[in-house]
């Protein structure tokens, strides 16, 4: 049904070794659980793409859009990723994207 799960884990992994300033900083907030006992996970395969940031036991996902989310075909799969994400969470309450 979605991308070869194998695929997107080795990705998943190489996006964790190559962090962005932005990312660094918050997973240093986010990891072990320091922000209010919570679990996140960096570099989350869920369904075909990858998230940077997510929290299973609350559904959310967290974004950081950079200088790798620039430019018009990007634009569109980050809209198309989004409509993906909004799609899962509907059941569960409102989602939200900040620009």
């Amino acid at each position: 049904m979605f991308s070869d799960h194998s695929y997107l884990t080795r990705k998943a992994c190489n996006l964790r070794q190559s962090m962005t300033p932005a990312e660094v900083i918050l997973w240093q907030r986010l990891r072990r659980r320091q922000f209010n006992g919570i679990r996140f996970r960096h570099q989350q395969p869920i369904g075909p793409y990858i998230v940077d940031f997510y929290c299973s036991p609350l559904r959310l996902v967290i974004e950081l859009d950079g200088e790798s989310h620039e430019g018009e075909e990007k634009a569109l799969y980050d809209a198309k990723r989004q409509t993906f994400l909004e799609q899962l969470r509907k059941p569960y309450g409102q989602s939200f994207h900040c620009s």
